[in-house]
């Protein structure tokens, strides 16, 4: 309506992007999305020769920064806030998509890819989410959890028969409004 202010505060403009899992899959989808949209990208990933290449496709050294980045040591999650915080002195937005996965039946899977699983989809994500909050707080920032839907969706298995995965902790709500 022409002449009438919004009720609606104005979004917050973000500029720099930190992607986790970013030298694959959705993570490097999100990466070109937001880097076409004018974003200045921190693309973090545990593989460094995926990275070296996913630089070397956007070609801006001066809005891309890729850092390897094991989001299960708490040393590399400090090293990347660092970092980001060094060059860029902000943080947008934070996506939390770094993930892995296992298939098995849990009767015959090894409590240590449990711990696995865990530390990469959930407990990194939660503290590499602390480390940014400060950031984030900072700039009125945005973090998006990605997770797979395999975590409570039935699947068919190769025989055809239907089965339920496990479901996994999936909410970081509890960091974002601490």
């Amino acid at each position: 309506m022409k002449g009438r202010k919004s009720s609606m505060p104005p979004m917050p403009s973000i500029n720099v992007t930190l992607i986790t899992g970013a030298a694959s899959g959705l993570g490097w989808a999100m990466a070109q999305h937001w880097y076409a949209a004018g974003h200045h990208l921190v693309l973090a990933d545990i593989d460094e020769q995926a990275l070296i290449a996913r630089a070397r496709e956007l070609e801006d050294s001066a809005r891309v920064m890729t850092v390897v980045t094991d989001i299960t040591q708490i040393d590399d999650i400090a090293a990347l806030i660092e970092q980001v915080s060094e060059r860029f002195g902000r943080l947008d937005l934070l996506v939390n998509n770094a993930g892995i996965t296992h298939r098995s039946p849990a009767h015959q899977t090894d409590p240590a890819v449990f711990r696995k699983v865990m530390a990469v989809d959930w407990q990194g994500a939660v503290e590499l989410t602390m480390a940014a909050l400060p950031m984030l707080r900072e700039s009125k920032g945005q973090i998006i959890c990605i997770g797979s839907m395999a975590g409570w969706m039935q699947f068919l298995d190769g025989q055809h028969t239907v089965r339920q995965k496990v479901r996994w902790p999936s909410s970081l709500k509890y960091c974002a409004w601490s």
